[in-house]
């Protein structure tokens, strides 16, 4: 990427994670067809995919599969989009074949993923795109957890406790998320008092002896998370800085080659209240964007959660879903899951975002769909009613964040655009949600 010239402002299409169970290129659904040109008419168009593609691996022993048949990953070329971020908590559900076998039948179809590999260096690899106007695109993919059993690409090992060397095995980019909990020195003491009177203390201490575990460290071991003593009951999230570290690199080596750097994270790690957006993901985010990525998206969350734009940075911390071919509905109730946005950004050839547009999107069991009776279960393009419903809630959301969102009329439908806070927004344009 060396060398590249900026060229002129690019549009970058971005969207909520696409869970497809069948296919959707035979759809001739008017507002879905709609939405498919919107993205087609981006310079590059980016999504992550949730799961794996069928037909090579075995099941991995977890509650919930989302493996889709091979056929949807013409959906996906078919659709407009070129890079793909693959790294998920169930980018390992059909185990190390499975990675494999996705990763090539995406390629097949032109599309270029980033998130899994061959083994990790692979997985670290950005996914390039070059645009017809000679600007480059490249998509770096990260999970941030929870983890499966396995999941990580491990190097090709020589060890003398092995017979014979082992190759390396395929796996996803992972940067390690791990729960710290604080605990009153009462209650401290006695979860102390639990774990050496259950028996696990002594277990625990066994078990690092014989290197079977590593060493507790300070704290307490409770069954898997770590307390240490302060001055209230709260639990703090941290971030592997090591993996971190490798990230930012990658970032400000794109940049500073001249090319523009987008960064997908999938992360299942929410709060309390799912919507919000927990505050050491939001200083993941802003610390990626401060070493030169102008675009950071959140998939994970299947509903949306606030963007923010500040410096021509944006943060699209949860973009929901594009399409949610949950096989248990009735989990989700009310409006959040079945709702998201398509982003257009355009990027000027300094790789600062100029201008952020939101266009309104439906699916599933929203009641504002078209299509609700349709099996395939495109998304499509919100009427206005619907749309502007969907951009005030996610207005409500970015504006604790000191982003806005302005509403206007555009063909019908209900089209929004994020604009900075100390920005005012243009009377012509339409309402700040």
């Amino acid at each position: 990427m060396a060398g590249l010239k900026a060229g002129r402002s690019v549009e970058v299409a971005v969207t909520g994670q696409l869970l497809l169970a069948r296919p959707l290129h035979d759809s001739r659904h008017g507002p879905f067809l709609e939405l498919v040109e919107r993205v087609r008419n981006a310079d590059v168009a980016i999504t992550g995919f949730e799961g794996v593609l069928a037909g090579k691996g075995s099941p991995s022993p977890t509650a919930t599969l989302h493996v889709a048949p091979r056929s949807v990953a013409e959906t996906v070329a078919w659709m407009g989009f070129r890079l793909v971020g693959l790294a998920g908590n169930h980018a390992f559900d059909l185990g190390p074949e499975g990675i494999v076998n996705t990763i090539q039948v995406f390629a097949e179809h032109g599309l270029a993923t980033s998130g899994t590999g061959k083994d990790p260096g692979e997985t670290k690899k950005a996914a390039i795109f070059h645009t017809t106007a000679g600007r480059c695109v490249a998509l770096l993919s990260r999970q941030l957890g929870p983890k499966a059993a396995g999941e990580e690409a491990v190097h090709a090992r020589v060890r003398d406790d092995l017979p014979e060397p082992l190759g390396s095995r395929p796996g996803v980019a992972h940067i390690g998320v791990e729960r710290v909990v604080s605990a009153r020195p009462d209650v401290f003491a006695a979860l102390a008092e639990l774990l050496e009177e259950s028996g696990y203390t002594a277990l625990r201490s066994e078990r690092a002896a014989m290197g079977a575990e590593a060493a507790a460290g300070d704290g307490l071991d409770a069954w898997g998370t770590r307390v240490v003593a302060g001055n209230s009951n709260s639990e703090a999230w941290r971030v592997d800085q090591a993996g971190l570290d490798d990230l930012n690199q990658r970032v400000r080596g794109i940049s500073q080659s001249g090319a523009n750097a987008v960064v997908h994270f999938h992360n299942h790690y929410w709060a309390s209240n799912p919507a919000a957006v927990p505050g050491w993901f939001r200083e993941t985010a802003a610390s990626v964007g401060a070493v030169g990525a102008p675009l950071v998206i959140g998939h994970g969350y299947p509903g949306l959660q606030a963007f923010e734009l500040a410096q021509g940075r944006l943060l699209a911390h949860g973009m929901g879903s594009l399409a949610f071919h949950t096989r248990r509905p009735q989990r989700y109730t009310g409006l959040q899951v079945w709702e998201s946005v398509v982003v257009l950004v355009r990027l000027s050839s300094g790789g600062v975002c100029e201008k952020v547009e939101l266009l309104p999107v439906v699916h599933g069991d929203h009641p504002g769909r078209a299509r609700r009776g349709s099996e395939l279960g495109e998304p499509e393009l919100a009427d206005f009613e619907t749309g502007r419903a969907v951009l005030e809630r996610l207005g409500a959301r970015c504006a604790s964040f000191g982003s806005q969102v302005v509403v206007r009329r555009a063909g019908g439908r209900a089209v929004g655009e994020l604009v900075e806070g100390s920005q005012s927004a243009d009377p012509d344009k339409g309402s700040k949600c």
